[in-house]
């Protein structure tokens, strides 16, 4: 048996057979796992929503005042977040993608998500996905703590989904770990159904495994 096989084995069988009960459940097995083994294991699971002219966009209400809108640079120089993170935004915008931001009535961003239509690279998983045409891939949605339970999330996904019909675009598709049940609920309520899913296994910094059945 060779060693790709037999760590490949191991693997599957203390961790996907355990369904991630020790992991995804104990922090500080995770962190040992992390810290000291080179662990990394992820799945997640892609979704898509076909934006066609009979697509019914739900609107919602936000429990707090706020407008949604596309934002620009000085909305990213807004943020509460350190400055090497805000450079880093205004790179995406460079690139092309789209920042769509909640903002509150003394011009406060409440929370925001990206929207990229050229080609996003999934961190979870080390890859790289490659948009079609009239496609965009949502990616990084935020919430700043004081401002989450109230909806701001939803309704920014709503008026952003009716911001990139507006553009032209016609499918979107976003990725959410397999493990985080209320996003998966939040993205399902807003009529996205799943397209695929996608694994990725590091141990000792060698990758074992990693496939996404996602189009590319």
């Amino acid at each position: 048996m060779g060693l790709f096989t037999t760590y490949w084995f191991m693997v599957n069988t203390l961790f996907f057979r355990a369904r991630y009960l020790l992991f995804y459940h104990s922090e500080p097995l995770k962190y040992y796992l992390n810290s000291f083994l080179g662990l990394r294991m992820t799945q997640l699971i892609y979704y898509q929503l076909p934006l066609t002219d009979g697509t019914d966009i739900k609107g919602v209400e936000a429990l707090i005042p706020m407008e949604v809108k596309r934002g620009e640079y000085e909305e990213v120089e807004r943020l509460d977040l350190p400055l090497q993170q805000r450079e880093s935004y205004k790179s995406r915008l460079k690139r092309g993608d789209i920042f769509i931001c909640a903002q509150g009535p003394d011009g406060r961003i409440l929370g925001y998500m990206w929207a990229s239509l050229n080609t996003v690279y999934l961190t979870e998983v080390e890859d790289e996905i490659t948009m079609g045409a009239n496609e965009a891939w949502l990616y990084d949605a935020y919430v700043f703590p004081e401002y989450r339970n109230r909806k701001v999330i939803q309704k920014t996904l709503a008026e952003g989904l009716g911001y990139l019909k507006g553009i032209g675009v016609r499918r979107v598709r976003l990725d959410v770990e397999k493990g985080n049940i209320p996003s998966r609920r939040g993205v399902e309520r807003a009529g996205f159904r799943k397209e695929g899913e996608g694994t990725y296994i590091k141990i000792f910094g060698r990758r074992l495994h990693r496939s996404h059945s996602a189009r590319n």
